[in-house]
């Protein structure tokens, strides 16, 4: 069901809007719900809307670390008593704090995210760009072509130079430039991008806005990457945004939510095999 609070929303951005409200809006599209359209389907972006996304364990380090770093973000539950989440108490302890909206940690897990925003916050690039600005605001705009309700949820939004900067804090397994470039494909960050950007260019706070990602390890020393995104991959991302909002509408407005089944998919193997074949037969 459609928060009928959120729904009724005008275009604009919000402070301390709380998280499940904001999910809640079934009214607007996300970022992350044009990539589940664009990447995946419009009946798997459905289905998760009606029944919620699958919630991984293994983000719960990084939400953590979200909160550690901008100082807002998922409530969390740090368990003492517990070194894994193994034994049939721990798991029942697990689930009832995911049931009470929590994200449950072990100590050791704490401890991570802790020395995680730590190195993150006295990094001198990351360090300068969290120094000042305002963490999680919500935003909503009309989509001018297809009239469709649109939203955004900022990590951290701050000004350098009178220009509005859009940051945004990821953690990876993997440390550096090449584990960052491999996350930005394997999520879509590069649509993620320009998604934002269109939005705060829309509510015209700014006609030109930079987006910078913090990217960091999950592993000692938690190394902390500070990149952008090649200009020719937003570009690219800009399309796909663009035919994942006009597929939403299309689906709202007919009721039709479709997989994919009802056609013959053609389809070839990926580049990486190609050149792999192509080095075993030279």
């Amino acid at each position: 069901m459609t928060d009928p609070v959120v729904s009724q929303r005008e275009p604009g951005v919000y402070r301390d809007v709380p998280d499940t409200e904001y999910h809640a809006d079934q009214d607007s599209l996300s970022s992350t719900g044009a990539r589940t359209i664009v990447f995946g389907s419009p009946a798997q972006f459905r289905y998760e809307q009606d029944h919620g996304g699958v919630r991984k364990t293994e983000y719960d380090e990084g939400h953590a670390a979200h909160l550690y770093v901008l100082g807002t973000g998922a409530e969390l539950k740090v368990f003492d008593e517990f070194k894994s989440w193994q034994s049939d108490k721990a798991k029942a302890a697990n689930a009832a704090a995911r049931a009470a909206g929590k994200v449950p940690l072990l100590r050791k897990q704490d401890n991570t995210a802790r020395a995680m925003a730590k190195v993150c916050l006295e990094h001198e690039l990351a360090g300068a760009l969290l120094a000042e600005g305002e963490a999680e605001l919500s935003a909503w705009w009309i989509d001018e072509e297809t009239g469709a309700r649109l939203r955004l949820r900022t990590d951290w939004l701050t000004i350098i130079n009178g220009r509005l900067v859009v940051v945004d804090y990821k953690t990876s397994k993997g440390a550096g430039k090449a584990a960052f470039a491999k996350s930005v494909g394997e999520y879509g960050y590069y649509c993620q991008q320009p998604f934002y950007v269109a939005g705060f260019e829309a509510l015209d706070l700014d006609d030109d806005p930079d987006f910078i990602f913090i990217s960091q390890c999950k592993t000692p020393p938690y190394e902390v990457t500070v990149a952008r995104i090649d200009a020719d991959d937003v570009a690219r991302g800009r399309d796909l945004n663009r035919h994942g909002i006009r597929t939403w509408a299309e689906c709202r407005a007919s009721g039709r939510w479709p997989d994919g089944s009802d056609r013959i998919h053609p389809v070839s193997v990926p580049t990486y095999i190609r050149y792999r074949d192509l080095e075993i037969l030279s």
